[in-house]
């Protein structure tokens, strides 16, 4: 009822998309800040390592090489996409130009998933 009262009057009802409107904007702030970008390097670089080693193994022996190679298993296809994505990180941290094709292009950031980074060309990018 009184809620009835305040929308006869024209009081403003804040309704659950307008706070998670504000919630989304206050979270945006906090992803793009100073602190969580550098968090965000800090833990990228390590995983980038990491990931880097493990694919430098096969470097070890040309045989460690070969077994890699007549071995395929298709979680090497979910390594490579976390790769990419985490490249499409690092240009987006620290590279302006990139970040503004993500600003132009309405990028909306979704961990692990590289499909949300809008594909990049000669003529879109550049």
């Amino acid at each position: 009822m009184a809620q009835g009262m305040q929308a006869m009057r024209g009081d403003a009802i804040e309704t659950a998309g307008d706070r998670a409107g504000r919630n989304a904007g206050l979270g945006r702030r906090i992803w793009e800040s100073t602190g969580a970008g550098l968090v965000r390097r800090g833990l990228l670089k390590g995983s980038a390592r990491a990931l880097t080693g493990v694919y430098g193994l096969y470097k070890v022996h040309p045989a460690v090489w070969r077994w890699t190679a007549r071995n395929y298993h298709p979680q090497m296809e979910k390594l490579a996409r976390l790769h990419a994505w985490m490249t499409c990180q690092f240009a987006y941290l620290d590279v302006p130009a990139y970040k503004e094709h993500l600003r132009h292009n309405d990028f909306q950031f979704k961990w692990f998933d590289l499909t949300s980074y809008p594909p990049t060309d000669k003529d879109g990018y550049v």
